[in-house]
C-alpha cells in the first residue's frame, strides 16, 4: 500500500520469504500474555483497517484478551474529539489491566 516507497534494499541484500516471515509478529501471537488495547482511524492511510480487523480476529481465535476499536473520523494519528476519546479509553483500559 505503500506503493513501493518503503521496504527497498540494496540489490543482494533484500532479506528471502523464510526471513521475513521470521521476523513478522504475525508468527508468534500466541505468545501474547498480556492484554491488548487496539485503536483504528477509519481514514488511517498509512495502515488499512483491514490490518488492525485481522489481527483483532487472530488474537480473538488465540483466547487472547484484547480489545478492538475504531474510529470513524479519525486519521492515523488521533486528532481532536478522536484523541480525547483515544486518551480516555487508555487510560480506562490500563485502569482495568494494570491495577
Amino acid at each position: 500500500f505503500t506503493g513501493g516507497s518503503r521496504g527497498n534494499w540494496d540489490e543482494g541484500e533484500a532479506p528471502s520469504a523464510r526471513e521475513l516471515l521470521l521476523l513478522s509478529p504475525d508468527n508468534y501471537l500466541d505468545r501474547v500474555r498480556a492484554a491488548v488495547s487496539i485503536h483504528h482511524g477509519a481514514l488511517d492511510d498509512q495502515v488499512t483497517l483491514e490490518w488492525s480487523e485481522s489481527l483483532c480476529a487472530r488474537l480473538r481465535e488465540l483466547g487472547k484478551s484484547v480489545e478492538c476499536l475504531t474510529y470513524e473520523d479519525q486519521p492515523h494519528t488521533f486528532i481532536g474529539d478522536g484523541d480525547a476519546l483515544f486518551i480516555r479509553r487508555m487510560i480506562r483500559f490500563f485502569g482495568r489491566h494494570l491495577k
